[in-house]
């Protein structure tokens, strides 16, 4: 009895949604980079602007992020030059630390 209701329930609704959907096909390499960019410029919101206005929102973060690098490039130097300096000042030839070698 109640595979009958389901198929007659089936028959009344159509064929399942899934039908029409198309499957999903990889993207490929271009297809990802497309996909991003569009997610891109629909979160920051550049979609809407001008070319020439999306250039400026697109120089200027491009500013940010590489003052970002250069800052985080420059402090690595420096606490890796001072770990040099430490090695060189505080450690002596025979392993003692804190004894400066006479």
């Amino acid at each position: 009895m109640a595979a009958h209701q389901n198929a007659a329930l089936q028959q009344r609704l159509g064929p399942p949604a899934n039908k029409y959907i198309p499957e999903k096909k990889p993207l490929g390499a271009t297809g990802w980079v497309r996909r991003k960019w569009f997610q891109y410029q629909i979160t920051i919101g550049t979609y809407c602007f001008d070319w020439w206005e999306r250039l400026l929102v697109h120089l200027l973060l491009l500013t940010v992020i590489a003052l970002v690098v250069y800052g985080a490039y420059k402090q690595v130097l420096l606490v890796f030059s001072l770990y040099q300096w430490w090695w060189q000042h505080a450690v002596t030839s025979n392993g003692d630390v804190g004894v400066t070698p006479t």
